[in-house]
């Protein structure tokens, strides 16, 4: 993942070369192919890239149109050839990614960011308007962020360069520690007040009478392909699956792909394997795998799908042994600065450990098979079908459905039937981000600042059917969990999510319901368009085993510490947690009761570790910033 990064003086002020330095040296570390930067006048941008294929070598800095725009590419746009056959540029020039982009602005405007699929954000400059476009691609794979103030606009890739050399002091977000304790996406925000983070799929305008954002891309669709057959479903699926993968493999940085054992890692590896086994040109890249395993946890055994997934491909991954039990709830390395929640020292452990690997260095991409779970029908509830059914009016079809529900379920069809009715009377009070899963110990102030938190969807209930406001829901969920993902400290690798591809997502957002899950049969559509390509053995696994054991231990073995950690807690002077009940939640771990609520424990631990660690902040605005936070929130 390559940086860009620039500032704006907006009142027309000549900058000089300190202020793109000062955004230049707190990410050097994250960009081994250089630095390269502009200064035109009031406005300067730079590049720090990362190559990980040969066409995005054709990029190497600030790229100028003729007409004085100008733009910053991080990413990889996908449908380059089509977009060259639409605006007239010939293959043979070689035309990069970013002239690409210059070339489509001139030609559709602002309109263009809707063109373009791929992987990617952006900075575009067009001088004539003294207007900035920060934009990224539908599924904000690639990081943005800006601050906008006092006539001075800041926007970079990483975090850290906001933090040197400008002598601002970030009050921390209130609102974002909120909506990190509870589980709940805060759209824009960052941990700091001021610092906004480019929404995916949005376009951010700024210009000296205003600022806007723009969604350019939705996931909530009217429309629904309807193919006469299941064959037809799977054949569409199998073809955008694997075009999805094609291009994240294509020849350049060695990748590694993480191997789970489950489908979806399963999947992708096994597509690439066919994908390279029947390229001739050498255009595509044989992939290396790692698998993490836990052996502590009894239910949990991933060894034998990923042995059948090795043994097919004739190739063995890296395997490392990490277990929930490893977090002792320590604070991450002070050195290892982490300007985002969620890092504690069992997270560096696990990071040294890979990068002890043979060769661990030369990896540069990283893929991941996040998405799809939530896309492609990971969890078998029948109430966005039948949703869909009772609000058309197809009676019939409701009973009909709810009763092969029912007997998959061992459920009465009165309990779906009121079930069906509740899921609806959800949807249509906007019920976005329930509460029913609200932290045993969040306080009534926590509450509060939960209901204030606006979900980043931008619409209404109506007219969507009730299965494409699910998978909207799903969509959302897995953007929140990529943003909540703090970065490696040592190496920041790009990762690539073949899932959350543009092409294929639009078309699972539009397939109907029974194709994703039918009653007993989950991953219905992807199994039938996989076979003969994924071991059979982990096409047809049941469901993997949640990780519930470990955490447990874990929260057993480090009791004392936490409860010294929270003798002082940061959370609880901002009326974010109730400290005795908390504490109540941690005493009945240590009795081997099982919580259903580890997964929000695990947050306020890590939320309390970094506000009172030194390396959670640059040390010259942590005090003032902490302080101002707990004067505000009280």
């Amino acid at each position: 993942m390559s940086n860009i990064f620039g500032i704006w003086q907006m009142d027309g002020a000549v900058l000089g070369s300190d202020e793109i330095a000062n955004l230049t040296r707190p990410t050097c570390q994250y960009a081994p192919d250089g630095s390269f930067s502009k200064i035109a006048g009031s406005i300067a941008v730079g590049v720090q890239p990362y190559y990980t294929n040969e066409r995005a070598k054709l990029d190497t800095g600030p790229t100028y149109a003729f007409n004085g725009d100008l733009v910053t590419l991080d990413g990889r746009i996908d449908n380059h050839r089509e977009l060259c056959t639409m605006l007239g540029i010939s293959e043979k020039d070689n035309t990069s990614d970013s002239e690409i982009v210059l070339r489509a602005f001139e030609h559709w405007g602002s309109g263009c960011f809707a063109k373009f699929i791929g992987d990617w954000a952006l900075a575009l400059w067009m001088p004539r308007d003294r207007t900035l476009f920060l934009a990224r691609d539908h599924a904000g794979t690639r990081t943005l962020f800006y601050h906008h103030t006092k006539g001075v606009v800041i926007w970079s890739t990483h975090l850290d360069s906001f933090f040197y050399g400008h002598q601002r002091n970030y009050k921390l977000s209130v609102a974002y520690m909120g909506g990190y304790l509870a589980g709940i996406s805060c759209g824009d925000s960052t941990p700091y007040e001021g610092i906004r983070s480019v929404l995916p799929g949005h376009v951010v305008t700024i210009n000296a009478d205003r600022q806007t954002t723009t969604p350019y891309w939705q996931p909530v669709v009217v429309d629904r392909i309807r193919y006469n057959r299941d064959t037809d479903y799977e054949d569409h699926f199998r073809s955008l699956f694997q075009q999805a993968v094609r291009r994240r493999i294509a020849a350049g940085a060695p990748i590694l792909a993480h191997l789970s054992g489950g489908i979806d890692s399963s999947s992708i590896v096994c597509m690439a394997d066919c994908l390279y086994q029947s390229e001739e040109d050498g255009r595509l890249q044989r992939l290396d795998t790692v698998s993490y395993f836990d052996d502590s946890e009894p239910s949990w055994n991933e060894r034998p799908f990923v042995s059948m997934v090795e043994e097919q491909r004739g190739k063995t991954g890296f395997h490392l042994d990490h277990s929930f039990i490893e977090h002792q709830f320590e604070s991450s390395d002070v050195s290892k600065r982490s300007f985002v929640p969620g890092r504690d020292l069992a997270s560096d452990l696990r990071e040294e450990t890979f990068e002890r690997l043979p060769q661990a260095s030369r990896y540069r991409v990283i893929l991941s098979g996040v998405g799809g779970d939530e896309l492609l029908g990971g969890v078998p509830t029948p109430l966005p079908e039948l949703g869909d059914l009772l609000i058309s009016g197809q009676m019939l079809g409701f009973l009909e459905r709810s009763a092969a529900w029912g007997i998959a379920s061992r459920t009465s069809l009165w309990h779906l039937i009121g079930q069906t009715s509740h899921y609806l009377w959800s949807l249509s009070h906007h019920q976005e981000h329930s509460m029913g899963h609200f932290p045993a110990w969040g306080t009534n102030h926590l509450r509060a600042l939960c209901q204030t938190i606006s979900p980043i969807t931008g619409h209404s209930s109506l007219p969507f059917l009730p299965s494409a406001l699910e998978s909207a829901s799903g969509w959302y969920a897995v953007l929140g969990a990529i943003a909540q993902t703090p970065p490696p400290s040592i190496i920041r690798r790009e990762y690539r999510y073949p899932y959350l591809d543009r092409d294929l997502v639009e078309f699972l957002l539009c397939v109907p319901r029974e194709q994703l899950v039918r009653p007993g049969r989950r991953r219905y559509m992807m199994r039938n368009a996989l076979k003969g390509i994924v071991p059979s053995g982990v096409l047809e696994r049941r469901r993997k085993a949640f990780i519930t054991r470990s955490p447990l231990l874990a929260l057993q073995s480090a009791r004392e510490r936490i409860f010294t950690l929270f003798k002082k807690s940061i959370l609880a002077g901002m009326q974010l947690i109730d400290t005795p009940k908390f504490l109540h939640l941690i005493d009945l771990a240590s009795k081997g009761e099982d919580l259903p609520q580890l997964a929000g424990i695990s947050r306020a631990i890590l939320l309390e570790l970094w506000l009172q660690s030194a390396g959670s902040l640059q040390a010259e605005t942590a005090t003032s910033s902490l302080a101002s936070c707990l004067t505000t929130s009280s």
